[in-house]
């Protein structure tokens, strides 16, 4: 017989296996096979069948790049409009491919943005995937590609681009030709419209970056030229001009220069032609010891409009320029305005009355006149405590201070107490009055007194229309908010 176990001959009368040891249990001898035939090989035992791992979710951009990927040059192979709608961005398909056979990527941003070589498209989907994972808040450390390195540095600077160093964030991306274009200018604008931030969903710059929109790397510049002109002998006020169609002039408010308007030059210019002024005594403008007072600035205003010969002209003006465009309309009138657009300042700056809205008590406003604004370091400080209190919600970046002091540094402190001793003593409420009454305007109001200056604006000018958001520079800070609030005031007058 044989043993159970191991197969092996034993005797009829052993109780174990002499091969393996075990225990022998009597069976009937099995048949000896035929010599012809042979005993067939076990069956292999069936392999279970492969469970099929579940389809990573891909998302539309991440398919999109796939499809350049995949296709020809020949744009026409990609069913861009099923790809847009897809990603929630179908009206794009008005621009780049409403064409029957559009062009080969001519540019195509995301393309040319990320550099994206056809033997290497695992290089551009870790580079989606890292700057999906940024704008969602999960990006593992040390995995920080050159273009978010870039969007990091946009982030953390002012609106002043020069303090970013293009050419060698550029070199790093390999595209740093690409300088001679989007950054040849001193002061390039940041853009509103970023195609790479559209096609990876990254958040809107408001809720993303606190300090404002995030340029476009590969975005075309505005052209913004810097002019002057000539507004009474010897006498040049710059300004800043974008733009085809009619007239927007923007009227910075207490020694800042019309660049603090760089957000809104971008956007409206594409409608609009555009022009912020730098007021005499500010900015590039023309420093004197005479004029340095609003009811000059008004005049400085009408001859600038009279030589460009403006007409049906939004007149914006943000703090004490909004002192420049009532001493405008004072003394020439509405006729060659459309709407006047005020931000954040009462025409009546000083008031006994508590309930109504002015820019502090007599004691306060003497001691910054008599303290503050008597030397260049004073200056300095009460605007840096002022940008850091009032003008900017957000904790600012060492820099974003910087740029916003040295803006204000253009004019002498001298100057700037001149203008501000002026504004506190101005009285512009009857023409407020007025203008609410019977012509198209606006105040945009800061948060942190809007319980205050609404009811006042309601009451004293009315008919004006309010709009509240932000700190006083709400307009540089939350640039889309505002410029879609202006621009839905604008449809409607």
């Amino acid at each position: 017989m044989f043993c159970t176990e191991c197969g092996a001959r034993v005797s009829d009368t052993a109780n174990f296996c002499n091969s393996c040891g075990a225990k022998i249990t009597v069976r009937p001898r099995r048949a000896a096979a035929p010599v012809s035939e042979t005993v067939p090989a076990p069956a292999p035992a069936p392999v279970p069948a492969a469970v099929p791992e579940p389809a990573a979710e891909i998302p539309p951009e991440l398919k999109y790049l796939d499809e350049l990927e995949k296709a020809s040059a020949d744009k026409s192979q990609i069913d861009h409009e099923s790809v847009y709608a897809e990603m929630g961005i179908a009206g794009e398909t008005e621009g780049a491919f409403a064409q029957e056979q559009a062009p080969a990527a001519d540019p195509d941003h995301l393309k040319e943005y990320f550099e994206l070589p056809p033997e290497a498209p695992n290089t551009a989907k870790r580079n989606a995937r890292l700057l999906k994972q940024a704008a969602e808040g999960t990006l593992p450390e040390g995995e920080v590609p050159p273009e978010l390195k870039y969007l990091n540095e946009l982030a953390k600077a002012s609106a002043d681009k020069s303090q970013i160093d293009h050419e060698s964030v550029y070199a790093e991306m390999g595209t740093a030709g690409e300088t001679e274009g989007a950054f040849a200018q001193e002061q390039a604008p940041a853009a509103t419209h970023d195609p790479m931030a559209e096609y990876f969903g990254i958040p809107a710059p408001e809720e993303a970056y606190a300090h404002g929109p995030v340029p476009a790397a590969k975005a075309a510049p505005v052209r913004i030229a810097s002019k002057y002109i000539e507004v009474a002998p010897g006498i040049e006020l710059h300004y800043l001009d974008a733009g085809k169609g009619a007239p927007m002039i923007f009227i910075p408010g207490l020694t800042f220069s019309g660049e603090i308007f760089l957000h809104q030059i971008e956007h409206f210019s594409k409608t609009n032609r555009v022009i912020a002024i730098d007021p005499r005594g500010q900015g590039l403008s023309s420093k004197t010891v005479d004029g340095n007072d609003y009811l000059t600035h008004g005049k400085d205003l009408a001859a600038l409009i009279d030589k460009l010969g403006l007409t049906d002209i939004v007149l914006v003006g943000w703090s004490t320029g909004n002192l420049d465009a009532w001493s405008y309309a004072k003394q020439f009138g509405t006729e060659k305005l459309r709407a006047v657009v005020t931000i954040d300042m009462s025409p009546l700056p000083l008031s006994a009355d508590p309930k109504w809205w002015t820019e502090g008590t007599m004691e306060e406003l003497s001691q910054v006149a008599t303290e503050c604004l008597t030397s260049a370091e004073g200056s300095r400080a009460f605007f840096r405590d002022y940008a850091t209190g009032i003008m900017i919600q957000h904790e600012m970046t060492p820099e974003e201070l910087e740029y916003l002091l040295d803006l204000s540094a253009r004019t002498p402190y001298w100057i700037c107490r001149q203008l501000f001793c002026d504004a506190i003593f101005s009285n512009y409420l009857a023409t407020a009055k007025k203008l609410g009454e019977s012509f198209p305007t606006v105040m945009f109001i800061a948060e942190h007194w809007a319980d205050v200056a609404k009811p006042f604006v309601e009451t004293q000018m009315p008919g004006t229309r309010t709009y509240v958001m932000g700190g006083h520079l709400m307009f540089f800070e939350h640039p889309m908010r505002f410029n879609a609030a202006l621009e839905n005031f604008l449809a409607d007058i």
